[in-house]
């Protein structure tokens, strides 16, 4: 170039002179001084004659020498300090060695493992444009990568990029491949406009979300995206400007042509949600869209229920034209959806959160419900008509309290007594199990002038040992009542547990009323057969059959906490 520069004519020159820039570079560029160096010396030297072939021969020389020079890469001084192996101390490193500790490794039989990052630069000048380095890693169990990685391997949490377009673990193996698409060059007018228009710099780094170790994609605000169980992820192209998701072979599972993927508070292992031009929708990381459209104007009360709570699923306004309304700002529905897109609940016009784990749904036709989760799933109970009481300050204790499992369903809930003071929730088996009741737990509430008390009651299986605490005999019915059976002016909650022996007598289980304000379970009051008030002379007492035209009474006094028996008549029936 230095050669046409200097041959133009002074017709040429003036337009020549209107790209300085270029003259510029030109005159200050490496190879243009070298050219002008070679030229002087071999015409000093040799003359006019052997110039050319002198400078066409060192050049050759040079870029052969440049080549071979490129391609050889070694190490340096550095070594690895107490090498635990023989094979690590063979290695050398041209800068120096950074070991990187995993403690609790899952791969690792002996769950501990340690890494050693190292280096080696190619034999070409380190301060000129063509040197280069390269890194490696190598562990304490026998794992040596060799140095093939043009960036510095960094882990962060188990997991670095090695500039290859992969995420690798500790041992080098290959954990997610990004798609190609996303790894394709942009130009440097476009990626000019982004950066100094749009602020739009994505990289892919590394950290710690929720308490496990996965890979993470970084936005604009540095805000962390993950890398799902089954090892999808998302990717932004700097080639289309936009988001999408790819499986961890890098085959893309959900086109980048999302225009956005900012609102991290929808976001867990197993769902994310993307922005198009019309609207946001959410994903699952098998690349399905789960929810459709969802509307705009409701994004900030929009509701997601973390998997931590046991429930996977969302709850999210949908597009209103669904309704029939067409007007964006008239009342839409809610629905819920799983992880799978499958419709929970649907037509919800109020919702509450009651609980870490409950959600209060009211349907349009004004029926309650309960959204809950048990395994991972998420469940609706109350489908019978529910087991909300009338009283809210009651309920409030109820959604905190009441726990309904997977197998399990509400078998009734109602007033125990008609002042409405003693509130009752019963929970029953789903699914028959030979031999047992139904029947499982109950629940109890009592609203106490500002205090709500509440107790849960289990009973043991029927294989158990008959004189287990509420052991169930025979054609239990479950009953309860509100009553008042130690005579200390406060009403106890009585359970039937069913018929014992051959005479069937009806035992009881009791819950005293103490000075605590709670209620305490008496295991005594069990040995009452038949128990009843003697509402005459304020005791209370119990019954058995004694043969054919008579029976025994028996007479109970509480003290010290327990019941026992202080005298015994053997009447005619």
């Amino acid at each position: 170039m230095s050669g046409y520069v200097n041959s133009l004519s002074p017709e040429e020159e003036p337009y020549a002179r209107k790209w300085f820039f270029y003259w510029e570079w030109d005159r200050y560029n490496p190879i243009s001084m070298i050219d002008r160096v070679l030229s002087a010396f071999a015409e000093i030297l040799f003359g006019d004659k052997k110039r050319e072939t002198i400078i066409i021969s060192v050049s050759a020389t040079l870029m052969l020498l440049t080549v071979i020079c490129n391609g050889i890469y070694v190490g340096g001084k550095y070594r690895i300090d107490n090498p635990p192996t023989e094979e690590l101390s063979k290695i050398t490193s041209s800068r120096a060695i950074y070991d990187d500790p995993c403690i609790d490794c899952p791969e690792v039989e002996n769950g501990s493992l340690k890494v050693y990052r190292y280096s080696k630069d190619n034999l070409t000048p380190v301060n000129s444009k063509i040197h280069k380095v390269k890194y490696g890693i190598a562990t304490d169990d026998g794992v040596n990568t060799g140095a093939k990685y043009p960036v510095k391997i960094s882990f962060e949490k188990g997991l670095s990029e090695d500039g290859l377009g992969h995420i690798i673990d500790y041992h080098g193996n290959v954990v997610l491949t990004l798609p190609k698409i996303a790894l394709s060059r942009i130009s440097a007018k476009t990626k000019f406009y982004r950066e100094v228009f749009a602020k739009e710099r994505r990289q892919i780094s590394f950290g710690k979300i929720d308490g496990t170790d996965r890979v993470v994609v970084l936005g604009e605000n540095g805000s962390k995206r993950l890398l799902a169980d089954n090892g999808s992820a998302i990717f932004y192209s700097e080639v289309l400007g936009s988001y999408g998701m790819c499986d961890k072979n890098g085959k893309i599972i959900v086109k980048p042509e999302q225009i956005d993927y900012t609102r991290s508070r929808l976001e867990t292992e197993k769902i994310c949600m993307f922005h198009k031009d019309d609207g946001a929708y959410i994903y699952n990381y098998d690349g399905k869209d789960i929810t459709g459209k969802i509307l705009e104007s409701y994004y900030s009360g929009l509701e997601f229920i973390k998997n931590d709570h046991e429930l996977d699923c969302v709850i999210y306004c949908y597009d209103n034209t669904k309704t029939g309304t067409g007007d964006i700002n008239a009342h839409d529905y809610l629905r819920v959806v799983d992880y799978e897109g499958n419709i929970i609940a649907d037509n919800i016009i109020y919702c509450r959160k009651i609980d870490s784990n409950k959600y209060l749904l009211t349907l349009e036709d004004n029926r309650q419900y309960i959204l809950t989760g048990s395994d991972g799933k998420p469940v609706i109970i109350e489908e019978e008509g529910g087991f909300l009481s009338d009283d809210e300050t009651i309920n409030e204790k109820l959604m905190q309290d009441v726990k309904i499992r997977r197998g399990e369903k509400v078998e009734s809930a109602a007033w125990v007594d008609e002042d409405h003071s003693l509130y009752r929730v019963s929970i029953e088996r789903t699914e028959e199990v030979e031999g047992e009741y139904a029947h499982l737990r109950d629940y109890f509430f009592l609203k106490n002038n500002e205090k709500t008390i509440s107790f849960m009651v289990d009973y043991p299986s029927k294989s158990d040992y008959m004189y287990s605490e509420r052991y169930v005999f025979d054609a239990c019915d479950f009953n309860a009542a509100y009553v008042d059976v130690n005579f200390d002016g406060h009403k106890d909650v009585v359970i039937s547990l069913g018929h014992q022996g051959v005479a069937g007598e009806e035992v009881h289980c009791a819950y005293i009323y103490d000075n605590s304000g709670e209620f305490v379970y008496t295991k005594s009051f069990e040995i009452v057969p038949n128990y009843f008030i003697d509402e005459e002379e304020n005791v209370l007492k119990g019954s058995y059959g004694s043969g054919p035209g008579g029976h025994v009474e028996l007479t109970y006094k509480y003290e010290n906490g327990e019941f026992a028996k202080i005298s015994e008549e053997k009447k005619p029936n």
